[in-house]
């Protein structure tokens, strides 16, 4: 300290310099783990049959396949079916409890890591919503007879 009782400014520039490294590594920190832990979203066309996504985990959109949903034999959880999309058709594999709207024809995406061309070991799967849940325009509510005016007399 100098004879005022101020502490010199280099002291004081130091600990500023310090704190806004601290703060620049943490950021950098938190900018490359969430990097590195990135999933990256493909079409069922876009992955099938390439080996080059091979070991790479992976989210997938399709949708599923008619009557093509089956249990591995001896297990209540571990089930097997087909995503289509644009014509291409994969193979997922999945152990766990299924979607409450699995079916036939839905929308699906499957998380997991593609283990051959043609097969993902998925280890989460999401329903994508029915366009029926999507909201009308109140103008087409009102001509499809779904909404009625409210009031006296109406």
């Amino acid at each position: 300290m100098d004879q005022g009782g101020r502490k010199p400014a280099r002291a004081i520039g130091l600990r500023h310099l310090l704190g806004l490294v601290v703060i620049l590594g943490a950021a950098l920190y938190i900018v490359t783990s969430s990097l590195s832990h990135a999933v990256y979203y493909y079409e069922v066309d876009e992955v099938v049959g390439q080996t080059q996504h091979l070991g790479e985990r992976m989210r997938v959109r399709g949708e599923v396949v008619d009557q093509s949903h089956r249990l591995r034999r001896g297990s209540l959880d571990e089930h097997l079916f087909l995503l289509r999309q644009d014509g291409a058709t994969l193979t997922v594999v999945y152990q766990g409890v299924l979607p409450e709207r699995f079916g036939p024809g839905v929308g699906l995406v499957a998380t997991g890591v593609l283990v051959e061309g043609d097969l993902l070991q998925a280890d989460q799967l999401s329903t994508q919503c029915p366009s029926r849940y999507q909201s009308l325009a109140p103008t087409s509510l009102r001509a499809s007879g779904e909404l009625q005016p409210e009031g006296p007399g109406q």
